[in-house]
């Protein structure tokens, strides 16, 4: 299957964003990781992820949140 969509960006690249969004980048996608924290963008950048600080700087046109409220259902 080949992604339509090949810009795809994370916001949040911590313990669970990192890993989720280096898979989707081993399938074909062009990822940009966005968090506040700078050690968290070092750590996307040292495992070849792009990273930048804020959204406007990723070019963000659709974000996905997961709630951890939505976590519990």
């Amino acid at each position: 299957m080949t992604p339509q969509a090949q810009n795809v960006t994370f916001v949040g690249i911590g313990a669970i964003g990192l890993p989720m969004a280096l898979s989707v980048a081993a399938a074909g996608f062009d990822v940009t990781g966005v968090d506040f924290s700078e050690r968290q963008r070092v750590a996307a950048l040292e495992q070849g992820l792009p990273a930048a600080a804020d959204a406007a700087s990723a070019a963000v046109s659709y974000t996905h949140l997961t709630l951890p409220t939505i976590l519990l259902v």
